[in-house]
């Protein structure tokens, strides 16, 4: 799913104003992390959270499209970043292990 989100903001933000390649894209995603990024309060994902993978989809599809009208289609480019916590410490998961996906820009 990462990586059809990853695709779906690929697309949607303004490639043109951002970027002069699209290896410098690809670069852009192979080097962003949460230390080097600002982002937002993840989505928690326990495998009990949602009742289908188009759901959980469409919710972070969502939050990229309202993340994309606040800052701008021209302005950044979002990474979808995502983490795992087998160990609960996911934040939200009620000590579940869980993923974490972050929209990094």
């Amino acid at each position: 799913m990462v990586k059809e989100l990853q695709q779906y903001s690929n697309e949607t933000c303004d490639f043109d104003a951002i970027f002069y390649t699209e290896q410098e894209m690809w670069d852009n995603i192979a080097t962003r992390n949460l230390d080097n990024s600002s982002w937002g309060t993840p989505d928690t994902v326990s495998p009990d959270t949602y009742s289908s993978y188009d759901e959980l989809y469409r919710k972070v599809k969502g939050h990229i499209d309202v993340l994309y009208d606040r800052i701008g289609k021209d302005q950044a480019h979002i990474v979808v970043y995502q983490q795992w916590h087998g160990d609960g410490s996911a934040i939200n998961s009620d000590g579940k292990p869980a993923w974490e996906i972050y929209l990094l820009y």
